[in-house]
């Protein structure tokens, strides 16, 4: 990626944490204080079999910020 001249890099803030310590509610508290620059992340990959947490994921983004960014990535398999 090109920088150009007088522009700065932004930060990143990895928020993580056990099942319901209020890791979503806290990265929408930041990215309300950092307005329209902000990306989610989320690595949670959704089981159409689980409706409670499905119910979570629609819950959690419906909170985040309307100007916020989503970049959803499903976890990754490493080992075969």
């Amino acid at each position: 990626m090109r920088i150009s001249a007088g522009s700065t890099m932004g930060e990143l803030t990895f928020i993580t944490g056990p099942v319901r310590s209020g890791k979503s509610q806290r990265a929408v508290e930041l990215a309300t204080c950092w307005g329209s620059d902000t990306v989610f992340v989320a690595t949670y990959q959704t089981d159409v079999h689980d409706s409670e947490m499905m119910e979570r994921v629609r819950c959690h983004r419906a909170q985040r910020p309307a100007a916020a960014a989503n970049a959803l990535r499903p976890r990754i398999a490493t080992d075969s």
